[in-house]
């Protein structure tokens, strides 16, 4: 019940995304660090497609498919880093090697980091939407010149998880400015008889 009501919750999240909900149902082997859940390209599960708790925490992402699973990379075992806000500042979180902590880096600080202060992801991100919950600052770190490093705590737990979700995201690969130079390419050709008025002006007619 108190999953449901969690997976009820995520409709206040801001984001019209289509999304799956899947059982984790196991390991591909006790020393991989990825799950496997049971939902695949038959639910319209697709390889790189962002994944998130029942809290609407990021999980990690969607590696491999099957048409009945897929098996998810959880972010603190991603080759990959995530693009991360803290506040205003712009920075990126990557795994460590056998740790469930994520290291912080701003390389453009402005400001020291606290302890607790909320990590979310970044507009920037290319794998995940803007504003997600991943976790907070472990302590409290000053400016080391003009950057930052600290130690992250993920908000998931990932030994518990039981259900997650699979976001369809990003929803339209194709953007409008994309559309738009297509249409820009796309040229009239008119044939027909040219006419020259005795004012200088010159008119077409014919097909078009």
């Amino acid at each position: 019940l108190e999953l449901l009501e969690a997976l009820y919750g995520l409709d206040e999240l801001d984001y019209d995304l289509g999304r799956t909900v899947a059982n984790v149902i196991g390991r591909p082997d006790p020393f991989d660090a990825g799950f496997i859940i049971d939902r695949g390209s038959t639910h319209g599960v697709a390889v790189g497609q962002p994944v998130i708790d029942t809290n609407g925490f990021v999980v990690g992402s969607v590696s491999s498919v099957t048409p009945v699973s897929a098996t998810i990379v959880p972010i603190t075992a991603s080759r990959e880093g995530v693009a991360v806000l803290v506040g205003s500042q712009i920075g990126s979180l990557a795994p460590q090697i056998n740790s469930s902590i994520l290291k912080l880096d701003i390389p453009d600080a402005r400001e020291p980091l606290i302890a607790g202060d909320r990590v979310v992801t970044s507009a920037r991100s290319v794998s995940f939407p803007a504003g997600l919950p991943v976790g907070e600052v472990m302590d409290d770190t000053a400016l080391a010149v003009s950057a930052v490093s600290s130690f992250v705590m993920p908000y998931v737990d990932f030994d518990t998880l039981r259900l997650v979700v699979v976001l369809a995201w990003p929803t339209d690969p194709i953007s409008a400015s994309g559309q738009d130079e297509i249409q820009a390419d796309v040229t009239t050709t008119t044939l027909g008889e040219t006419t020259t008025t005795g004012d200088g002006t010159t008119t077409t007619e014919g097909e078009g």
